[in-house]
């Protein structure tokens, strides 16, 4: 399970290093947010798959501010905007840390409820594929947008 939320993020961290701006960063995790309701949905419902996201919102919040002005709304699109508002108040290096803390808590949430194999298998489509580059060093590769 590890292993998938750490390459999840490693895509937003390359657009990071591409010099992809905290607009589009934002942005980026919103969407991700959203193909992860998206496909966890059939398996938990909708309303289980906003309560691992909000409680995982929660409990994240107390340490990272940018989290705190995320709110819940009516539907879970609207919640996935407000998190991409709320992580663009913050500079990119702690969008990414607070964004990283709350996929991993999501993740762990997750394979607490549903066991680490099921969460990884549903959760993979959503893995960014590996590139390897001329260094021979996998990296994952940034969905384009």
């Amino acid at each position: 399970m590890h292993e998938v939320h750490t390459r999840m993020q490693r895509g937003l961290e390359l657009r990071a290093h591409e010099g992809a701006d905290l607009g589009a960063l934002a942005a980026a995790a919103a969407e991700l947010w959203a193909a992860i309701h998206a496909h966890l949905a059939p398996l938990v419902g909708s309303i289980g798959a906003s309560a691992i996201y909000r409680s995982s919102l929660g409990l994240e919040s107390a340490q990272f501010p940018s989290l705190a002005m995320a709110r819940s709304s009516a539907t879970p699109a609207d919640d996935f905007v407000s998190l991409g508002k709320a992580l663009a108040t913050a500079s990119p290096a702690d969008a990414l840390l607070a964004h990283g803390a709350l996929l991993t808590r999501f993740c762990s949430q997750l394979a607490r409820l549903v066991g680490a194999a099921l969460a990884e298998r549903v959760l993979a489509p959503l893995v960014p594929p590996l590139d390897v580059g001329a260094s021979g060093v996998a990296a994952a590769v940034a969905p384009q947008t």
